[in-house]
């Protein structure tokens, strides 16, 4: 046999390409799930396209090209009498809610796109008359995440689920952000659901959403959210709980590429200088001592799913939170923010902040050049 046809022969063997595909692990899908309150992919339009009098009517027409299945059919075909105008959707906004809400089931795994697409629409057509009804929005998420022993929709370890419906409660906090902020503790109350779920990442997407809320919120209001989040796991402590609290007070303060927010200053000021809970939100002195005293084990909880306390946090002689309970809870939120290493001593363990805080509760910064505040926030008076 000659070079030539050797040459011939090698030529013909096909050469298997290497498979690119990779599948990825159920961790890595939901690690990829992202919400971002300010991603706007296309231009946002102030009012509805031509031909169409509400959002709501211009979604119905966009779906219903973009999306066949079945379930999503029937429900267009609901509510395309319902929302032929502005003022015939304000008519009937509790009808076209009650469609919405009852769609969205883990068996129509395909219609949610376009049900969270039209939650939200209606949240930009309506604003302030759909408040009064935004209990019952965060009820059902809350169903179509709680696992299925508990008679939920068990679809939380869904990543695709997970991004459509964070992605749809950033944009109802986005459209309807002055009315939530107005009455802050009433939201953290109805979303509590959510931000306390049972399992990991639900808590992290959850602070990440509403997390938008407290750095949105006016100081009364800020304060007041501050108050209902320390006061919800002092009524019920668990590690989930602090965890989740932390994670939610973490991202009120966290700031591009691990940084301080600009709301920082404020939300810090109230932690480490304010009592913001005392005896008398819990009703009587007896078990106001005990409540105040859960809410700081609780805070001692979160910091020890952060890293290990060295200390329990202290109390005040009256009873309420004092600044080693607030940064232990803020530890809860290590998985956004950068932690500064274990000081040496101090009445509190590591904060995830760029300062720590020495042993009279005074903040020591690392790069004090680098904020535009100085220590200290306040004294712990143990």
């Amino acid at each position: 046999m000659s070079d030539t046809e050797e040459e011939v022969q090698v030529s013909k063997v096909k050469v298997r390409a290497p498979n690119r595909h990779k599948f990825k692990t159920l961790a890595e899908r939901i690690n990829e799930v992202d919400v971002d309150v300010y991603r706007r992919v296309g231009k946002v339009c102030s009012t509805p396209s031509h031909g169409a009098t509400c959002f709501v009517q211009e979604s119905l027409a966009e779906w219903r090209e973009l999306n066949a299945a079945r379930d999503w059919l029937d429900v267009e075909r609901k509510l395309r009498p319902l929302a032929q105008s502005l003022p015939l959707l304000l008519h009937h906004k509790q009808q076209v809610l009650d469609v919405l809400l009852s769609s969205l089931r883990p068996q129509a795994a395909l219609s949610l796109p376009p049900v969270f697409g039209l939650l939200v629409a209606a949240a930009r057509d309506l604003q302030e008359e759909l408040v009064p009804h935004m209990p019952a929005v965060w009820a059902r998420f809350t169903w179509l995440l709680s696992p299925v022993q508990s008679g939920g929709g068990g679809c939380a370890i869904d990543p695709d689920i997970l991004q459509q419906l964070f992605s749809a409660a950033a944009g109802l906090c986005k459209v309807l952000v002055r009315q939530l902020t107005t009455a802050l503790a009433q939201t953290l109350k109805h979303t509590a659901g959510l931000r306390y779920h049972s399992e990991h990442h639900v808590r992290c997407l959850a602070a990440e959403t509403f997390g938008y809320l407290f750095r949105q919120a006016p100081l009364n209001q800020l304060r007041s959210g501050l108050r209902a989040v320390m006061a919800e796991h002092a009524l019920n402590p668990s590690p989930a709980r602090a965890h989740g609290a932390g994670l939610l007070v973490g991202e009120a303060i966290v700031g591009v590429e691990h940084g301080l927010h600009s709301k920082a200053p404020v939300v810090l000021q109230l932690l480490f200088q304010d009592d913001l809970l005392n005896p008398k939100d819990f009703g009587a002195t007896d078990s106001a001592a005990a409540s105040a005293g859960a809410a700081a084990d609780a805070a001692a909880a979160g910091g020890a799913i952060a890293s290990d306390c060295r200390k329990k946090p202290r109390k005040h002689p009256t009873g309420s939170i004092c600044i080693c309970a607030a940064s232990c809870l803020l530890q809860a939120g290590f998985d956004i923010i950068h932690s500064c290493p274990l000081p040496e001593d101090g009445c509190c363990c590591c904060l995830p902040l760029p300062f720590t805080v020495n042993t009279v509760g005074h903040a020591v910064f690392q790069h004090p050049d680098a904020y535009s505040v100085s220590p200290p926030f306040g004294q712990c008076s143990s």
